[in-house]
């Protein structure tokens, strides 16, 4: 099984709360941002490498939001680390990333079909029931 850590960002813009995706270059997907976690790194360490290398920023104030599992768009297991911060600096694409987007939850659904399915089918009901987003 992968397991990954995903830092979720929301911001207010306007009355509407919105949260940040990441779009590798290369790829169809949103994702948010974060990444597997290496061999020999604690989850921790691995949300903190995976924001330096993909919006060149460190995350304070860290909090686990919570773990769901399911599975990659190719099929493969996922178990994903939810994390929520404040980020310190602004985050600009890096290396892999092509792209950042603040989306609020009607964004979301227009851009459903570029969504992942372990986004639409555990994270988005998660932070759902959490009254979070």
């Amino acid at each position: 099984m992968m397991t990954k850590a995903a830092f979720l960002l929301f911001r207010d813009n306007q009355g509407a709360k919105q949260l940040l995706f990441v779009r590798a270059k290369g790829r169809e997907f949103y994702i948010f941002p974060g990444g597997k976690q290496e061999e020999g790194e604690t989850i921790d360490e691995a949300l903190q490498r995976e924001l330096q290398e993909e919006l060149g920023v460190q995350a304070t104030e860290v909090k686990k939001l919570g773990l769901v599992s399911g599975q990659t768009p190719d099929g493969r297991d996922i178990e994903m680390h939810l994390y929520s911060g404040v980020l310190q600096g602004d985050p600009h694409p890096q290396a892999e990333i092509e792209e950042i987007s603040w989306m609020d939850q009607e964004e979301v659904e227009k851009k459903k079909d570029l969504m992942t399915p372990m986004t639409l089918d555990h994270v988005l009901p998660f932070l759902a029931a959490q009254n979070i987003w």
